[in-house]
């Protein structure tokens, strides 16, 4: 039996938009390519947050997290895979999106560290997008104030970091 069924998360467009949410959302500068990865994760998919170790460091991220996640509605209308296997699936629509955003000059990435690191780019982004993006952010405020915010506080690799943390990507052999 086929089933086709639309999912944001394997949308290259609706993957774009959410770049764009957690960039404007968070601090100024350049982020590691794999905290942007894992937070559009979560922004897809925000009660797999409850699987989220949250570390002793960032104040009250594990009680924000346990009330975001505890607010949400179950939605039991679809099985939906392991997390690692849906990240996965994930990376190709993300680099297509990373891409064309670059493309347009909306945001511009590069390595440092060993690590991809993005930015908003240089263009600024046409009015009804921006509109759009600042509306998204309202909306979706608490959830953004820990993707954008507390996450952007965690190292994004080894030991303790967000790839570990979040256990949706291997981290033991990164080059710290």
């Amino acid at each position: 039996m086929l089933n086709i069924s639309y999912s944001a998360a394997y949308d290259p467009y609706h993957t774009a938009f959410r770049f764009l949410m957690l960039l404007r959302a968070s601090s100024e500068g350049p982020k590691p390519y794999d905290w942007l990865r894992i937070s559009d994760f979560y922004l897809c998919f925000p009660k797999r947050l409850s699987d989220f170790s949250a570390p002793r460091k960032v104040t009250g991220l594990q009680g924000r997290i346990r009330r975001l996640v505890k607010s949400l509605p179950d939605v039991h209308y679809a099985s939906l895979p392991e997390s690692r296997d849906l990240f996965e699936r994930m990376k190709v629509i993300q680099d297509t999106a990373l891409s064309a955003l670059s493309k347009k000059n909306l945001v511009s990435y590069d390595m440092s560290g060993g690590q991809r690191m993005v930015r908003l780019g240089i263009e600024e982004i046409p009015e009804p997008l921006l509109s759009a993006v600042n509306g998204a952010i309202t909306k979706n405020q608490a959830l953004l104030e820990i993707l954008a915010q507390d996450f952007v506080q965690i190292e994004t690799l080894g030991i303790g970091g967000l790839k570990d943390r979040s256990d949706l990507e291997e981290y033991q052999y990164d080059t710290v």
